[in-house]
């Protein structure tokens, strides 16, 4: 479970609705609903892009799997964590549809969560499968954007 983004994502979001829950806070983020709409469209479609260039590459999708082929290309030109940065648009996008008020703390969490925990461990994992092509890869292209 610790190198389960999606556990995370999951376990976060139910833990901000707890807290709407248990602990209101009188802000209204009800305006938001389109952005949260547009935030969602946007994560889907990322996550979607990269599961393509995955399955052209014929390499899994799943973070439990070792990857097969080291992608540098399409959307992974531009960032090394596309589908991360999917999900904190997919959690956002949620949290806004769903007017949830403690969305930034929430996003906080996920955000710290991807970068001490769940991205080193990946990235370490690619480092031992592809050594310096990796290294390469990673001193050319951004973590994030």
């Amino acid at each position: 479970m610790r190198y389960n983004p999606s556990f995370w994502f999951v376990s976060n979001l139910l833990a901000i609705i707890l807290l709407e829950l248990f602990f209101p806070i009188a802000v209204n983020f009800s305006l938001a609903q389109p952005f949260g709409i547009l935030f969602l469209s946007c994560a889907i479609l990322i996550a979607l892009w990269s599961k393509q260039v995955f399955s052209r590459h014929h390499t899994s999708y799943n973070p439990k799997d070792k990857p097969k082929y080291l992608i540098t290309n399409n959307i992974y030109s531009l960032s090394r964590n596309p589908i991360y940065i999917a999900l904190i648009l997919a959690f956002i996008g949620i949290s806004f549809i769903l007017s949830l008020n403690y969305f930034p703390l929430g996003t906080v969490v996920l955000f710290t969560i991807l970068t001490k925990v769940i991205i080193p461990y990946e990235e370490k994992e690619l480092y031992e499968i592809f050594e310096d092509k990796y290294l390469q890869y990673k001193s050319l292209t951004p973590k994030w954007l």
